[in-house]
């Protein structure tokens, strides 16, 4: 706490900005959006590089000179030269031709904003209006927001900067003609957004809350529109909820159970007294005889679940024999889930499966797709060793001796809420007694290994609970094992003039 501020929650080691957290008057939660917000324009360059055409005229390329410095090594130094659009990435694009050039236009790089502007604001809002007014700011990476505060009110938005696109999605534009540039951003009044919704609740699980008639492409890359296996159990929960409380909280937190393969059992226990199964389909059924639904480590039905949902995913398509359930329900995991909740609905109340035959082949795809890929061991592996800092792909641990072993969890599957490989932070806030909040970021506090406190969190992560974490003073300073005063230069210079 200090001056507007008197807040807690999470942020990127050295960031002033709270991704996630909560004052006195509200909190708020944030999952991943993945939204595009980047375009590669391939661009036409002089023989020599130095110029590149616009809309049929030639303009210089303006070149800049970055230096890396390297421990233990000489300074690297690269040239990095700009149209437009952005940087010139042709040496870090993977098949790109001799005669092909390619600049990145970005938000980040466009846009001379960044996100802790919009961060700091909501970290001091104190109503629903001034925190949008903060995520109006709020650029990148996209994120989904829930919000609750102590009036209670509960909202959802998403938050990010995504470009209104004149061009072909999912492909470079033309940079040269100037009829595929970016026409502005998607508005933030019109990005999906709810406030106190008769549902009772919001919630994320990456899943995109708008379907079809949404009018902008919002060019996401994680979850996808509709639900997904862990946003369609969330629900579930929430929507048998008489009354919220930590405790409750706590328990959807470490919810395991797969509501998808459930269903999906279901269809094929349905499908089975139909005799519509083929042998080993039916055979395969038998394994989950007494299975819970739990997607658990070291059970044979759990793993063999986990591979039907992730068979299911790309199992419908118009393409196949499943096209006709394809263009009734949609692909991907929503198409899945529309499908179950449909088709049971529609046999409870009726007894009766339309399209019980295509669903036959369907779920007999699946199944037997599935058995193959445990057959060939495709099935999940899990990691051994919790690699320290390695965050791009191909890249080693920066401090080997930091490694650490990988604790033996309960639940590592991501289609499940509890998900624990995957649980990056938790926060239970309780608005009616905000000292009664509580939290926990595994594997530990600190980012450094030589901290006492770099891997204090792990039977916390194993267990599925979390630590105390109050806001008022009185109550941090009980937990306090040091206070260090950082004097501000406008302290310091006030104390020089009264020294003088």
């Amino acid at each position: 706490s200090g001056g507007n501020y008197n807040v807690r929650g999470i942020c990127v080691a050295g960031s002033p900005g709270f991704l996630i957290g909560w004052n006195e008057y509200l909190a708020w939660g944030a999952t991943a959006l993945g939204s595009d917000n980047g375009d590669l324009f391939q661009e036409r360059l002089s023989e020599d590089r130095s110029e590149f055409l616009f809309k049929d005229v030639w303009y210089p390329t303006q070149s800049t000179t970055e230096v890396i410095n390297v421990r233990n090594e000489e300074p690297v130094e690269i040239t990095v030269s700009k149209t437009i659009h952005g940087p010139l990435v042709d040496s870090f694009l993977k098949g790109a031709g001799r005669a092909e050039n390619f600049s990145l236009k970005y938000v980040a790089i466009d846009e001379m904003k960044t996100p802790i502007t919009g961060m700091l604001s909501m970290m001091r809002s104190r109503n629903w209006e001034e925190f949008t007014g903060g995520l109006s700011d709020y650029m990148f990476p996209g994120i989904h927001v829930v919000y609750a505060d102590v009036s209670g009110n509960i909202g959802y938005h998403t938050a990010a900067a995504i470009p209104i696109r004149s061009g072909r999605l999912g492909l470079p534009q033309i940079g040269w003609t100037g009829g595929e540039e970016w026409i502005g951003y998607v508005p933030f009044e019109d990005l999906p957004h709810v406030l106190n919704p008769s549902l009772g609740f919001v919630a994320s699980a990456n899943h995109l809350p708008v379907g079809d008639w949404y009018p902008y492409s919002l060019t996401i890359g994680t979850g996808g529109t509709g639900h997904n296996p862990r946003s369609m159990r969330l629900y579930e929960l929430l929507d048998n909820q008489n009354d919220f409380t930590l405790s409750s909280f706590s328990e959807i937190h470490r919810d395991n159970v797969s509501a998808i393969a459930r269903d999906f059992l279901d269809l094929a226990d349905l499908l089975l007294q139909r005799n519509l199964l083929s042998q080993s389909s039916s055979r395969l059924l038998n394994v989950f005889s007494d299975w819970d639904y739990r997607l658990v480590e070291n059970s044979r039905a759990a793993d063999i679940a986990e591979t039907l949902v992730q068979t299911m995913h790309r199992s419908l398509r118009v393409d196949s024999s499943t096209a006709t359930l394809a263009s009734k329900y949609g692909g991907g995991h929503a198409g899945n889930i529309f499908l179950l909740r449909s088709v049971l609905s529609e046999n409870e109340i009726y007894g009766m499966l339309t399209d019980e035959e295509e669903l036959a082949v369907w779920v007999n795809q699946v199944i037997e797709t599935a058995t193959a890929n445990i057959r060939e061991g495709t099935s999940q592996v899990r990691p051994l060793v919790m690699v320290y800092q390695a965050n791009l792909e191909g890249f080693p641990s920066i401090l080997p001796n930091a490694n650490r072993i990988m604790p033996s969890l309960t639940t590592t599957s991501a289609n499940t809420i509890w998900s624990q490989l995957g649980n990056s932070y938790t926060q239970v806030v309780d608005l009616s007694n905000i000292d009664n909040s509580r939290a926990f970021l595994p594997p530990g506090i600190s980012e450094d290994p030589r901290s006492p406190h770099f891997f204090d969190q792990v039977a916390l992560w194993v267990a599925g609970e979390t630590r105390p974490a109050p806001l008022s003073r009185e109550e941090v300073m009980k937990y306090a094992e040091l206070v260090r005063i950082l004097p501000s230069s406008v302290t310091e210079k006030s104390d020089k003039v009264g020294a003088e």
